[in-house]
């Protein structure tokens, strides 16, 4: 009985010299959950700053403190500082820190955008020394103002085009990409802005008519551009005829003198480039397929994949974007683009992608990579590769029932 009223005493007596104090704590964790030991806590009042940091291995943190008003500062490397102010009055506070991972670097960090552009009515060409004309040229003019980057344009060649973007030296390729297997698999595909289905082109009087014409006919030669997605296309559908690639700016010409039988060439330019030879060659409106135009991005950097996908969608009603694809292609925008992905002819991510996962309850990105892939830091592929498809944000929970690609080989990337 003496030594609790003692006891009493000498805390009763604490308290009067030094003033009552409280316990702050809490844990410091990623947004999905993952705890983040060794977060650094700057802890700032009035006269009063202490550091302290988060302890595994539950990333908990407790100090005491006096009654008062505190700014509370999280940090820890790879995460956005977070500031919290938080009141101490008569009991012990509880302050938790959810951290976002900082931004992944990207070219929308740059002063000015460098975009490479393809001489190719009716997309991009100059008129006489100064007039900048086509509907890539109108389209860049829009994302530009929507992204607010400056763009400057170089122009380019098809084939060189892919090294140009690897090598950073170009930040987006607009204009006739069509996306194939034979870019670059870490190019990045912006969602559809343009149907380009390859049409065909054939002489007037041709029996050649549509795609069972092609297939029944014997020793055909085939021109086309030399554009990496038709390639594919005919090897795939058309194997047993010859085709010839061009990339001179009037090959037309080589099926009006007939060293070729037809042409497979994509809308818009095969209803451009017919337009000198309307009187002996004629354009089959039905499309051999259907896909589309994409735009182009540097490997890896989803901010300005996201950047220009949304501006797409800002554009496809802007004013002036109608009024100049009416212009320049003599129809109106399209309701519907046809996806990438058609029937397997193309893929959006070249990603060598052979598994699919059904998302399951409680399931996240890091219990899929260490499942499958062998290891929670894998959890980006998996981001990687279903970003565009999902609309990922992070580590945020997964929708159950949603199916996701997994990488068959991890170190291909």
């Amino acid at each position: 009985m003496k030594i609790f009223i003692i006891t009493s005493l000498c805390i009763l007596s604490t308290h009067l010299l030094f003033g009552q104090s409280y316990l702050l704590q809490g844990f410091v964790a990623e947004f999905d959950g993952m705890l983040l030991n060794r977060a650094k806590l700057t802890i700032t009042g009035s006269k009063f700053q202490q550091e302290i940091r988060t302890l595994p291995p539950n990333a908990w943190y407790s100090i005491s403190l006096a009654p008062g008003t505190y700014d509370v500062t999280a940090e820890t490397p790879g995460y956005q500082a977070k500031r919290k102010t938080v009141t101490i009055k008569s009991a012990d506070e509880f302050l938790n820190f959810e951290m976002q991972p900082l931004p992944l670097p990207s070219r929308l960090d740059k002063d000015t955008l460098q975009i490479g552009v393809i001489y190719d009515p009716p997309m991009f060409w100059f008129k006489g020394d100064i007039d900048t004309l086509g509907v890539t040229y109108e389209l860049g003019k829009l994302l530009q103002k929507d992204i607010k980057k400056p763009f400057k344009y170089h122009l380019i060649g098809y084939l060189s085009s892919p090294a140009l973007l690897k090598e950073g030296k170009l930040d987006i390729l607009l204009g006739g990409f069509i996306p194939s297997l034979h870019y670059p698999k870490d190019i990045l595909w912006s969602d559809p802005f343009m149907n380009a289905n390859f049409r065909l082109v054939v002489p007037v009087g041709s029996p050649i008519n549509n795609m069972e014409d092609l297939k029944k006919s014997e020793k055909l030669v085939i021109g086309h551009y030399a554009e990496p997605a038709v390639v594919e296309w005919i090897e795939k559908n058309l194997p047993n005829v010859e085709h010839i690639g061009y990339d001179i700016s009037d090959w037309y010409k080589n099926l009006a003198d007939g060293k070729v039988d037809a042409i497979i060439n994509e809308y818009p330019y095969a209803k451009e480039s017919i337009k000198p030879y309307k009187d002996i060659l004629k354009f089959i409106e039905e499309p051999l397929n259907h896909q589309s135009y994409a735009i182009c991005i540097a490997p890896q950097d989803f901010r300005l994949l996201q950047a220009v996908n949304q501006s797409l969608h800002n554009i496809r009603n802007n004013k002036d974007y109608r009024k100049n694809y009416k212009k320049y292609l003599n129809e109106e925008v399209p309701k519907v683009v046809e996806p990438h992905i058609k029937m397997g002819e193309t893929d959006i991510r070249r990603y060598p992608t052979r598994r699919e996962y059904l998302v399951q309850p409680g399931d996240n990105l890091r219990i899929i990579a260490k499942r499958y892939l062998g290891s929670e830091a894998q959890w980006k592929e998996i981001w990687f590769l279903n970003f565009t498809r999902y609309e990922l944000d992070g580590l945020k929970k997964l929708q159950e029932n949603i199916i996701l690609r997994l990488p068959t080989n991890v170190e291909e990337h």
